[in-house]
């Protein structure tokens, strides 16, 4: 979240909030105002733990003698539980693996392939787009074996992970 102040007087901090249902917020972050100021000054936090949906925010500011006013409450649409990896293959494979990575937002994917003792032996990063990207981790210089591909999207918390095997 980003905001802006043109001026400030007597504000003693922020406190970011957010909800699932427009009514009952909590705070997810507390920022240091400028106390006075006729300064723009801009603000920015960010929040770890949207919910799936709907996530409403308000700000509220406190004043040094503990005078309370809150924004206007905006709501925010969570896309992340549309995100998916799929059609692993092939699976068992000699050389390349491919998979299909469909996402509604814009991210960054992390892909790792993990032995049995789950050390990564292999990693990339990768820009993804809206909608869906084949991704390919060549394989061809591990040995025969069980492993774990694990797909990490930059954009919320989410993670896949799927068994693996090499010729």
């Amino acid at each position: 979240m980003e905001w802006s102040t043109a001026s400030e007087k007597n504000n003693n901090f922020f406190t970011l909030e957010h909800s699932n249902d427009g009514v009952l917020f909590e705070s997810i972050a507390t920022l240091a105002g400028a106390g006075n100021s006729t300064a723009l000054i801009n603000y920015s936090s960010y929040d770890y733990q949207p919910f799936i949906g709907h996530t409403y925010y308000r700000l509220k500011q406190t004043d040094y003698d503990g005078k309370i006013s809150y924004s206007s409450i905006i709501s925010i649409e969570n896309k992340l539980d549309d995100i998916a990896v799929s059609n692993v293959h092939p699976n068992p494979t000699n050389n390349d693996l491919n998979f299909d990575l469909t996402t509604t937002v814009a991210g960054l994917a992390q892909i790792k392939i993990m032995d049995y003792l789950g050390r990564v032996v292999l990693e990339k990063a990768q820009k993804i787009d809206e909608g869906q990207t084949s991704l390919n981790i060549q394989m061809s210089e591990l040995s025969k074996g069980a492993y774990t591909l694990e797909v990490q999207f930059s954009e919320g918390n989410y993670h896949s992970f799927t068994k693996v095997i090499k010729n």
